[in-house]
């Protein structure tokens, strides 16, 4: 009996610590970013909020040529949400799924959105404030803190043995 008494007290002193709160993503006023405004339809424009740091290397991936999907999975990512930004108001805020959040902790993470043709990007990262009391979300804001990335895709290495076989080819006939 006191040993089931002492795992309830245990129990309950974790579960007291545990916030039960999410993230309130939040992109900001998206119009500063001119292929937003300038043309693609904003709602066809879909953010992806990640929790947790950008990996080295998930950058230079996606300037690649790498989807989006295809660099999740690579790097182990999940969505935490995701959100089509509003045509009235350039906005896109969503509240994440992961509600494990500590009070007093804070929560990083990053996001991006593409233009509709793939041939650009924006990226931001940024830190929440503190979780406050049980059940209430905290903020993470990327107001004002995206950066633009074109995207150039990799020559395959298909393309690279070719043009070497070529050459290879080429400069046996010429010494004929």
């Amino acid at each position: 009996m006191k040993k089931t008494l002492i795992m309830f007290a245990v129990g309950l002193m974790v579960a007291a610590r545990v916030n039960a709160a999410s993230v309130n993503w939040q992109s900001g006023n998206m119009s500063t970013q001119g292929w937003i405004a300038g043309g693609y339809p904003a709602t066809t424009t879909i953010i992806t909020y990640i929790l947790g740091t950008t990996p080295a290397g998930m950058l230079t991936d996606l300037q690649g040529g790498m989807s989006l999907a295809a660099a999740m999975s690579a790097y182990g990512k999940t969505a935490d949400g995701t959100k089509a930004i509003s045509a009235a108001t350039f906005l896109a805020s969503v509240t994440g799924a992961y509600s494990g959040f500590p009070i007093g902790a804070t929560a990083t993470g990053y996001a991006f959105a593409f233009n509709s043709d793939n041939t650009k990007f924006i990226y931001a990262t940024g830190t929440s404030g503190e979780f406050p009391v049980t059940g209430n979300n905290a903020v993470l804001s990327f107001n004002g803190k995206w950066g633009e990335y074109q995207i150039v895709p990799e020559p395959t290495s298909f393309a690279l043995l070719a043009l070497g076989a070529a050459a290879i080819g080429l400069r046996r006939r010429l010494k004929k």
